[in-house]
């Protein structure tokens, strides 16, 4: 109603709510008696039930203004999706010339972005030699990922990204079988000398030769909890991805009782050991340091299909887009053009993926910072996080800590991609300003993202919530002067859509952060150099929603 803006009548909200809502102890009639009367009071005497009224309604204790200009300067909703900031704004120049190819067929920066974060998190997966130094422990560049927008919006654009690390994906699965053929060959002789031995009635004390593991670091997102272990316990050294365009193949998986593995997905992410013993496996399964990375893509319904529980703390494990495009667009189908047959083309690159990460992975390589990246990238988010405490969501804390690292591991990616494109011989590489630079773009701007996609998912998770701005106490300051009075900050609340006391309380914890405040005078916005500590890359930002940071290509 607030996006519509033309009122309600009694009738139709009536209707609604009872469409919703009506149980045997609440039953319809009970409904419209009390909507009846919630009319009446709210607008003077009697309504008519065909007369439609302002479903959002000024008064005195800052309750909501259903003014359509003041929806204008507040998007909501959908809106929101399509103004948030782009991770290829100018940096896809900066990327390793082998990133930076793949993204040369597409011209739409959506596509781009979808495409980037998936191939960055495919080929972290398959850096299990490549390491450094986080919060004084040793972290690998596992990532998980999700994109998030409607349906036929581009999404399966990142089928690309695993087309470009099969070949080396598929080397490592042919290695282990025939490792596997050749442990058949042995077991056969082995059987040979076992019966040759009883024949002979003689003593046969030789062990049989050990199975070798079946490793494949792609593995398919419809799997069981006993699978997921197994995959990512055989896979060792090397790490697992599952990459999937349909988030709800995992999600399903996820929800049946062979699934339940919310606390591995968990566990993985920090690298913790984990451990199980089932009767049926024979004895315990222990997983030292796993290495797991996801990959998904999926509609709005899909992100609240996966993340069960948002306090669970897995939806800030995620580095997350979301977007949405404005108008429909219609993309040329036609085979003309430089590349007219994509997979030739991506077969090509993954040719020489497939050489840049067996040059990486011949021997451990470790990533380091210089001081100067570690002071920047602490002052970062620490100015990040004291901003999210301002808000009522404990959850954005995590989520800035959590992106604290992995920011780290893209460095990595990004690192030992740019040591093979300069043929670096030592085995411990220092990070280049562009690839410190980068990937700080593409975590905190992604960060953004996790903030709003947040906001769909806290009160009801069986229905996706509609977005809103998560930076409230960001976005009601940038609609009041440098010197104000808490009159004027109530009006500017009116506008948010925000009462008294919650105008009261962003006040009071924007003080010593964005505020002086002059006991029974007034308030006094800080200069941005004062409310940010120095270096933080989030200096001057907008509040979400007030411009669009990307270009429009749905033309």
């Amino acid at each position: 109603l607030r996006q519509r803006g033309t009122g309600v009548t009694e009738w139709e909200l009536s209707t609604l709510l009872s469409s919703r809502f009506a149980v045997d102890t609440l039953t319809s009639k009970e409904i419209s008696q009390l909507v009846h009367s919630a009319f009446r009071s709210e607008y003077g005497g009697e309504v008519s039930p065909g007369v439609k009224v302002s479903p959002i309604r000024s008064s005195g204790c800052g309750d909501f203004s259903g003014e359509e200009s003041e929806e204008d300067e507040n998007p909501f909703g959908e809106e929101l999706r399509e103004r948030t900031p782009c991770l290829c704004s100018g940096e896809d120049e900066r990327l390793p010339r082998v990133i930076s190819r793949n993204l040369f067929p597409f011209t739409d920066i959506r596509q781009k972005d979808v495409l980037l974060l998936t191939l960055i998190t495919s080929l972290g997966a398959c850096l299990h030699q490549a390491t450094g130094v986080y919060g004084r422990r040793k972290v690998w560049p596992s990532l998980y990922t999700f994109v998030v927008a409607p349906a036929a919006s581009g999404k399966g654009i990142m089928r690309w990204a695993e087309e470009v690390i099969s070949p080396y994906c598929d080397s490592i699965l042919e290695e282990s079988m025939q490792l596997h053929r050749e442990w058949n060959e042995l077991m056969r002789q082995w059987e040979d000398c076992r019966e040759m031995a009883r024949r002979e009635r003689r003593k046969f004390e030789e062990k049989p030769p050990e199975e070798p593991p079946v490793r494949s670091i792609l593995v398919p997102s419809t799997l069981s909890r006993a699978r997921l272990i197994d995959h990512v316990l055989k896979n060792q050294p090397y790490g697992s991805l599952i990459i999937d365009s349909e988030a709800d193949s995992l999600s399903t998986a996820n929800r049946a009782d062979f699934g339940q593995f919310d606390h591995l997905l968990r566990k993985f992410f920090e690298h913790e050991k984990t451990a199980t013993s089932f009767k049926v496996d024979g004895g315990m399964k222990v997983i030292r340091n796993p290495c797991l990375s996801l990959s998904l893509t999926g509609t709005p319904s899909q992100l609240a299909g996966l993340i069960t529980n948002y306090e669970n703390g897995l939806q800030s494990r995620f580095l997350e887009y979301t977007f949405r495009h404005p108008l429909p667009r219609w993309e040329d189908m036609s085979p003309w053009g430089e590349y007219s047959d994509l997979g030739a083309y991506y077969a090509r690159q993954g040719a020489l993926v497939k050489e840049m990460l067996e040059w990486i992975n011949r021997a451990p390589m470790r990533v380091t910072l210089d001081r100067s990246q570690w002071m920047r990238l602490n002052r970062t988010f620490r100015g990040l996080l004291r901003q999210a405490s301002l808000e009522e969501d404990s959850q954005l804390q995590a989520a800035v800590k959590r992106h604290g690292l992995m920011a780290f591991r893209v460095m990595i990616i990004l690192t030992c991609c740019r040591a093979w494109e300069e043929r670096r011989g030592s085995r411990e590489v220092p990070c280049s300003e562009d690839d410190f630079e980068v990937a700080m773009h593409l975590v905190t701007t992604c960060l953004k993202h996790s903030f709003l996609l947040s906001t769909s998912l806290k009160k009801d998770l069986l229905e996706v919530n509609e977005l809103s701005n998560p930076e409230k106490v960001k976005e009601l300051l940038s609609l009041l002067p440098a010197r104000f009075t808490f009159s004027e900050a109530l009006k500017a609340g009116l506008s948010m859509h925000l009462s008294r006391p919650s105008v009261s309380r962003y006040l009071r914890r924007a003080c010593g952060v964005y505020l002086d405040h002059a006991p029974r005078e007034c308030y006094l916005q800080r200069a941005i150099s004062d409310t940010l500590i120095p270096g933080d890359t989030t200096e001057g930002d907008p509040p979400f929603g007030e411009s669009p940071s990307c270009p429009d290509n749905s033309q």
